[in-house]
């Protein structure tokens, strides 16, 4: 079986573009609110999927997905669109991990980068 390499934590270059047609002054509180909720959203995402409630583990799922996607954030984007697309029943166990993973670290470079 063929491993692929995980995606870059966030698209640099996606991020520039989102900068240079939005500003400096309207991106940054936009990342730090995103950076600031992203566990949350991820936790969520798990209460779902670990209650049994797949329907709603996926909807949550694709919003996240957006979301990621908008801020550049790849690696949690792939990670929520594998929950979102994945066959039922969705495997908590090998979905989770990495969805919970990119959350943390995507927070973790957005304070950072971005410190209030």
């Amino acid at each position: 079986m063929k491993e692929t390499a995980a995606p870059p934590l966030v698209d640099e270059e996606e991020l520039a573009r989102s900068f240079e047609a939005l500003g400096e002054a309207r991106m940054v509180p936009i990342l730090q609110a995103f950076g600031a909720c992203a566990m949350d959203e991820a936790r969520a995402i798990a209460a779902a999927l670990t209650g049994g409630d797949e329907d709603h583990a996926r909807r949550l799922a694709h919003g996240f997905k957006g979301a990621a996607g908008n801020m550049s954030a790849t690696r949690l984007a792939a990670a929520a669109e594998g929950i979102e697309k994945a066959a039922s029943p969705i495997p908590a166990e090998a979905v989770l991990p990495p969805l919970l993973d990119a959350a943390r670290q995507t927070a973790e470079w957005v304070a950072h980068r971005f410190p209030d």
